[in-house]
């Protein structure tokens, strides 16, 4: 992981999430993303953070960046991969169902 906070502690932008600061978890997802934007994991946080917001197209965004990136650098991390491949299948699935009814 990454030092978000600049103090020499390793952490994510997930550490200690509450609903009522989802701006400032945001921010430091952010921070992260622009720091490492070659980490799948940076952008798989941050789709977390846009969803618990509502942001459904960022956050799908961020899913496809994530996988986009395990597939070109060939990550090993298998779990993250298809935590990934799940969540971005969701967002397929809405893509589809939002044209009937």
């Amino acid at each position: 992981m990454t030092d978000l906070a600049g103090n020499g502690q390793q952490t994510t932008c997930l550490d200690n999430v509450r609903q009522d600061e989802l701006d400032r978890a945001l921010e430091r997802c952010n921070q992260w993303v622009a720091s490492q934007p070659k980490r799948a994991e940076a952008y798989s946080e941050r789709a977390l953070i846009l969803l618990l917001r509502g942001e459904r197209r960022e956050a799908c965004s961020d899913l496809a960046q994530a996988l986009n990136l395990i597939q070109t650098t060939g990550s090993s991390d298998p779990v993250l991969k298809h935590e990934l491949t799940v969540r971005q299948a969701a967002c397929s699935t809405e893509r589809s169902n939002a044209g009937k009814g």
